[in-house]
């Protein structure tokens, strides 16, 4: 077990420190048993060694094992066995016995100890293996898939009907297999006083059923919410946000810490954000699941880095216009004005724009994807889907970066405004009786006016307003009038936020690009 002096520390993946975390559950919620003992293991403490071979799986991999589990079953809804015992398991994860009997030594220890004891093929009969616990349990403790596409993976599972929303009896069963499962792969079924029992652990993901409900419905209009309250359901969107830690509930903040401290790093949230929403990932009780796109951490050498697919779009782009792919690194280099990494021309780019220009020779049409295919000749159609989706992150960044500049302009031009000095009186006097001589209507003073501006005015007579025509007047080294310095105030704080806010979502994307 870890020292107690040891789970006091700050997490160097969070914000919070435990401490904060629990002060806040404790102020909301005095009375509530929150788990924390078991919170606190394994936000610090590490998985058992059987498990460090879970961190490098991929979705793809999981989600094999899921349609295997629900094959099981037929492919009818509830029908996929909940307990396996030691054969069921071997088959299902295709792995040596021997890998089997080390899962046997977290999940189901009595059954491990009998089997040690007596080697006998009728105990490897009663062994008992949760699905739903293992499966969480990998999933969670990948650092190769993203937090989203945990939560989706999870919520899924337990989604028996597909209906993209959760009920309570499902919400439950969800989060106790949430919490025995990361309990067997940290090892903790040996210490009762940390392990929550499961009327405990069900009783948990009942409040917090109803809290998520509850916060539900006061977000969204009258007849939203009472739907969501006739049916008893929530979305799944909505247990999303909780569960990243977006709505606000410090219940569950200890989940979003956990997350975090187990997913891809580098901002790789939704490798699927460009994607149709038909398209994105989605788990199936009916029939078997095609994997989604994978984060690019996930991927071997074999593949393109994000940070090069740049230069790759560039090199195509280049080629198609001369209408000529036969060119030599010096050509290419030379054409584009940069510099290309010798691995990737070795690697990919010399081999593909061999293969494009005996392609083009023979009349095929040049396009992204073939070229895409020529250099990476193991990607899967949801591989090439991936690379065009950086490409579309790509121009998303550049899109970022006028947003950036347009908001930073913005915030500049208000505080250069609110600096300026307040309109003298006696100018201020002379643009009322313009305007007055406005609202009499002087058609001569109107022709003989040079200001073009000044004569739209004049034109549009008795529409506009004295204070518009006089903020529309005022010279630019001074404000139409005296502002108000609350509001001041607050409107450039809400601007310099969002400038930060902008940024800091630029720089975030920008560092998925950089080169390793």
């Amino acid at each position: 077990m870890i020292p107690a002096a040891q789970l006091e520390r700050q997490l160097s993946f969070a914000e919070e420190s435990l401490d904060e975390v629990s002060a806040s559950i404790r102020e909301e919620e005095p009375q509530l048993d929150w788990l924390e003992d078991f919170w606190n293991r394994v936000l610090v403490g590490a998985p058992t060694a059987e498990c460090r071979g879970l961190s490098t799986r991929s979705i793809g991999y999981w989600i094999g094992i899921f349609n295997r589990w629900q094959a099981l079953g037929s492919w009818k809804p509830g029908n996929a066995p909940q307990f396996l015992d030691a054969y069921q398991l071997q088959e299902l994860l295709a792995i040596p016995m021997q890998k089997t009997l080390d899962w046997v030594k977290l999940f189901d220890p009595p059954a491990y100890a009998q089997l040690q004891a007596t080697r006998s093929a009728m105990d490897h009969k009663k062994v008992k293996i949760l699905v739903p616990a293992f499966l969480t349990c990998g999933i969670f403790l990948s650092t190769t898939i993203s937090k989203k596409q945990k939560i989706r993976f999870l919520l899924g599972m337990f989604d028996e009907d597909d209906s993209q929303t959760i009920e309570c009896p499902e919400f439950v069963e969800m989060i106790s297999s949430f919490f025995y499962g990361i309990a067997c792969a940290f090892g903790l079924l040996d210490y009762p006083h940390v392990v929550p029992k499961p009327t405990l652990r069900q009783q948990f993901g009942k409040h917090l059923f109803e809290r998520l409900l509850m916060s539900t419905c006061c977000k969204l209009s009258f007849w939203e919410a009472k739907k969501i309250t006739s049916t008893g359901s929530v979305p799944f969107w909505m247990v999303e946000e909780w569960l990243l830690g977006h709505g606000g509930d410090p219940l569950f903040a200890p989940f979003a810490m956990f997350l975090e401290r187990f997913s891809v790093r580098g901002f790789e949230e939704d490798p699927e954000f460009f994607e149709d929403e038909g398209r994105k990932f989605k788990l199936c009780h009916t029939s078997p699941v095609e994997p989604p796109l994978d984060t690019a951490a996930s991927l071997d050498s074999s593949f393109l880095r994000r940070d090069q697919i740049g230069v790759v779009r560039d090199v195509f782009n280049e080629c198609q216009k001369q209408l000529d792919f036969s060119h030599t690194h010096a050509d290419i280099e030379r054409a584009l004005g940069t510099a290309i990494a010798p691995d990737l021309w070795c690697n990919h780019l010399a081999r593909g724009l061999e293969e494009m220009e005996q392609s083009r020779q023979f009349g095929h049409k040049p396009t992204m994807a073939l070229f895409l295919k020529k250099i990476c000749p193991n990607a899967k159609p949801r591989h090439l889907r991936m690379f065009h989706t950086w490409m579309k992150e790509l121009d998303f960044i550049e899109e970022m970066k006028v947003q950036s500049a347009s908001s930073r302009q913005m915030q500049q031009r208000f505080e250069r405004f609110i600096a300026r000095p307040v309109l003298p009186a006696q100018v201020r006097q002379e643009l009322s009786e313009e305007y007055a001589n406005l609202e009499s209507g002087g058609g001569r003073e109107a022709r003989e006016m040079p200001d073009a501006l000044r004569k739209r005015f004049f034109e549009r007579g008795s529409g506009v307003s004295k204070d518009d025509y006089i903020a529309a007047m005022c010279p630019h080294d001074f404000r139409p009038k005296e502002g108000n310095p609350a509001i001041d105030q607050v409107v450039g704080q809400l601007l310099r936020m969002h400038v930060v806010r902008v940024e800091e979502s630029l720089d975030q994307k920008e560092a998925l690009f950089e080169t390793w």
